[in-house]
């Protein structure tokens, strides 16, 4: 745990960090100021959602199957009831990630809904963990363990296989 905040110490540290070469044009590009965040998340998640609408199409212009899945985060409120290791573990209240996801996954969910009716195959995983009473996360960030990566591969599998089946 000391070094898992020594991490979160210094990735905050990161996020922060600002030289005054990353307040020049050729480093930064031009400037846009975001009277809320809101504004900003919805710009971002605007980027988001159009990267995956070019990877779809560079997908279907090459005959490959993609896939979208939004993973599932601890910090998405009510997405999975935690257990007392998660929370000793994998949830750290004021995460420096915790704001984003608080705020920036509705966002995703909604744009993911969009991608969903423009054809791409996608799949909002949040709540994946919602029925799970076991450990699955095992740090701060989101990363789940052992058992949390096989629930999202047979979620996933399913996923595509069924998805492929509907197709052929």
């Amino acid at each position: 745990r000391a070094l898992q905040k020594l991490l979160d110490k210094e990735n905050l540290f990161l996020l922060r960090y600002s030289p005054e070469k990353a307040h020049d044009y050729e480093v930064t590009g031009p400037s846009k100021d975001y009277k809320q965040d809101s504004e900003l998340y919805r710009d971002l998640v605007e980027i988001w959602q159009r990267s995956s609408l070019l990877i779809q199409q560079i997908s279907t212009e090459n005959r490959i199957q993609y896939f979208h899945f939004l993973q599932p985060n601890q910090y998405v409120p009510a997405s999975k009831k935690l257990t007392e290791e998660e929370r000793r573990k994998a949830y750290q209240e004021n995460h420096p990630y915790q704001e984003g996801v608080e705020k920036g996954y509705p966002y995703l969910i909604a744009a993911g809904r969009d991608l969903l009716q423009k054809g791409v195959r996608f799949y909002d995983l949040t709540g994946v963990f919602s029925d799970h009473t076991e450990s699955l996360y095992r740090d701060a960030c989101c990363h789940v363990n052992e058992k949390g990566v096989q629930i999202l591969g047979a979620v996933m599998g399913q996923a595509m296989v069924r998805d492929y089946a509907y197709e052929n």
